[in-house]
């Protein structure tokens, strides 16, 4: 098992990976709903960030410094994305 990482383990690949497959063998329309949903609270956030005064370069500052942390909260989200689509295409 060496070069494998828990996501090649647990996922098959990883977690985004998953989530693409996910998006093209699903329901097309409950992964419109899904995504329109999941960009609706992206748009949200971003418009919150903008009335706090939050601006882009300090955005990429905040991911560089934090890669880690950054990459575990996509993955967490990638796979909240892919529970809520499978478990209604069910």
């Amino acid at each position: 098992m060496q070069g494998l990482d828990l996501d090649d383990i647990i996922f098959g690949g990883s977690v985004l990976k998953k989530l693409l497959e996910v998006l093209q063998n699903a329901n097309q329309n409950l992964v419109e709903v899904e995504i329109e949903s999941f960009l609706a609270r992206v748009a949200a956030t971003e418009m919150l960030l903008e009335q706090k005064g939050v601006t882009e370069a300090e955005i990429k500052s905040f991911i560089f410094e934090n890669q880690d942390e950054v990459n575990q909260h996509v993955n967490s989200l990638a796979l909240t994305l892919t529970a809520d689509i499978v478990s209604k295409n069910e």
